[in-house]
């Protein structure tokens, strides 16, 4: 659980050192933010496309066989989840682009109290977390 919380965490520690970075130099330190969180969520994702090795009770025989064969036994929800994360992985690329556009030439648009290309950026993060969770799960 702590390691979870470090690795999730991990990225807001270094938004706020880039913020102290940045305040020192005098650049606005908030329009890195949005964009930053939704690569983030996109690198959650990329770990994802990896199926974990797994202890199957089958015989050495058997192993050896699809070992020789150069296949791998991949559960079929973990496989499911694979290609729904190869999807999201296209789909979050193209909203970290208008994350980076918005943040470029509109960061003045406020969606409720805050910048649209924020509100993007949080949403990328979140949905690499949950995956990443839905992952351990299965």
């Amino acid at each position: 659980m702590i390691k979870r919380i470090l690795i999730y965490g991990f990225p807001f520690f270094l938004i706020a050192l880039e913020i102290v970075f940045r305040k020192a130099l005098g650049i606005n330190s908030q329009i890195f933010i949005g964009p930053s969180l939704a690569g983030v969520g996109i690198g959650f994702l990329l770990s994802l496309t990896t199926p974990r090795k797994r202890d199957i009770p089958l015989s050495p025989e058997t192993l050896d066989k699809i070992k020789e064969l150069g296949m791998v036994m991949i559960p079929k929800a973990e496989q499911t989840l694979i290609d729904i994360v190869w999807i999201f992985i296209f789909l979050l690329t193209a909203s970290w682009f208008l994350c980076l556009y918005l943040s470029s030439v509109s960061p003045q648009l406020i969606f409720l109290t805050m910048p649209v290309y924020q509100i993007i950026g949080y949403a990328n993060y979140f949905v690499g977390v949950i995956f990443s969770e839905i992952k351990e799960a299965i």
